[in-house]
C-alpha cells in the first residue's frame, strides 16, 4: 500500500475506484500508450478486481464511461 489514505481500510473499493479514475484521465490525456498510464492501469490492476477493470474498459470502448468526461479534479471528497 502507497497510498495513506487508504492503509487501514478494510474495503478497498474506494482504492480501486479512485487508481481507475486517474488511469482513465490519463488515457484522456496522453493516450493509453503512454508509460505513465500504463504505469496507472497497472496499480489499478493490483487492487481491482478483474471483473471490475473488464467491464470498466468495455464502458471506455463504447464512449459510455463517464469517468472520461469528469471535470480534471474531483472534489468529491473534499469537506468544508
Amino acid at each position: 500500500m502507497d497510498d495513506p489514505r487508504f492503509m487501514n481500510i478494510t474495503n478497498q473499493y474506494p482504492h480501486c475506484w479512485l487508481r481507475f479514475q486517474v488511469f482513465a484521465r490519463c488515457a484522456r490525456e496522453l493516450g493509453e500508450d503512454n508509460e505513465r498510464c500504463k504505469f496507472q492501469y497497472y496499480r489499478a490492476q493490483c487492487v481491482c478486481p478483474e471483473t471490475d477493470l473488464e467491464n470498466w474498459m468495455e464502458h471506455r470502448a463504447r464512449g459510455t464511461c463517464h469517468l472520461d468526461i469528469l471535470p480534471d479534479r474531483d472534489v468529491t471528497h473534499c469537506r468544508q
